[in-house]
């Protein structure tokens, strides 16, 4: 499988880090602290969304936290002339240059993504069809494996913040002040993840360059008109698709066709989540696979948020999870698929 060894999750060194965080960690553990900066960033945040599943952050401490979150120091230079005002003289000579620590809070794991990114994005061996294809599986493999656990890690932090009815003692002070301070750099690591996509994305435009300004592709799904015909009705049925901006025809062309071919675009009725649900159930009931990958690029289907990105309905799957299994319109549309199986 393409890019098995980065985003082998559940490996050796992965299970020897669970061991690990079990041990008595009230006190730093230095071979706990080793044992986790030994996962990738892929397994890392699998790690904590998985940690904050069966433990509560009322049970969590910091020095817990602080073995996979630590303090970086980046030392610079400062220049310390003496001012306008002083005499030159009252400045001693091996004072007018000191090491000034700047403090950091830093993921303790190996960084690995950004070489496999470039990897990627600089392979030459394979004609460009195919250079693009692995790149939009990869682009799909950060959104699943690295920002999808790291969204719902966050987002399980912040609503403990601002939900729980903390006591204002010293200690939950201080935790409160360190959790804001590891959301600062979850942002942070999830804007760096923005930037490796939007260069995957601006490499697979290239390889793909056609002569209008359609993109070149395709979705490459084997199915029966009729399939589509009857699933364009259901969704009609049920206004999960806008009707008014989207004809059968058009339905078709965009599942069927080549995307340089036509200028159509799907317009769904439906939110992030929704169109999540959408995606993997055209995949159970008429193995239909889409990456979400491909639709972003594509730019070729559309829901209530715009055209479909990737980043923002994994990031919706992965704040409002916890939500889902009460939502009629998921039930609706399951329904309306195996009425169509069925029938």
């Amino acid at each position: 499988m393409l890019h098995y060894p980065y985003f082998k999750q559940c490996d050796k060194r992965y299970y020897q880090a669970v061991n690990e965080i079990y041990k008595d960690l009230s006190e730093l553990n230095a071979e706990t602290f080793r044992a986790i900066g030994r996962l990738n960033e892929s397994q890392f945040f699998l790690f904590l969304a998985n940690y904050v599943y069966y433990f509560r952050f009322t049970d969590i401490d910091i020095t817990t936290l602080k073995h996979f979150f630590y303090i970086h120091y980046n030392y610079t230079i400062e220049n310390n002339d003496p001012l306008p005002f002083q005499d030159y003289k009252e400045v001693k000579e091996e004072d007018k240059f000191s090491n000034m620590p700047e403090e950091s809070l830093a993921l303790n794991c190996k960084k690995k993504l950004s070489k496999l990114v470039m990897f990627y994005l600089e392979m030459r061996e394979y004609p460009k069809e195919t250079q693009s294809h692995m790149l939009l599986l990869l682009s799909e493999k950060i959104h699943l494996d690295v920002l999808f656990p790291l969204i719902t890690f966050k987002s399980a932090l912040i609503d403990y913040v601002d939900n729980e009815n903390i006591l204002e003692t010293d200690s939950n002070i201080k935790k409160n002040s360190f959790l804001l301070d590891i959301n600062g750099v979850l942002v942070e690591y999830e804007n760096y993840l923005e930037k490796l996509q939007s260069q995957i994305h601006d490499r697979v435009i290239v390889l793909n360059k056609s002569k209008n300004e359609n993109r070149k592709g395709n979705f490459q799904i084997s199915t029966d008109s009729t399939d589509l015909r009857k699933l364009y009705h259901g969704l009609e049925k049920f206004m999960f698709i806008n009707q008014n901006k989207t004809s059968l025809n058009q339905f078709i062309e965009v599942f069927e066709n080549d995307w340089e071919s036509h200028n159509s675009i799907v317009y769904f009725e439906m939110d992030n989540i929704l169109f999540k649900y959408f995606i993997e159930l055209l995949e159970t009931y008429f193995d239909i696979k889409i990456q979400l990958s491909s639709i972003e690029y594509s730019s070729k289907i559309a829901n209530k948020n715009g055209l479909i990105k990737a980043g923002p309905v994994y990031s919706s799957m992965a704040q409002y999870r916890k939500y889902l299994k009460d939502r009629d319109d998921i039930k609706t549309l399951k329904s309306m698929f195996e009425k169509i199986k069925n029938h």
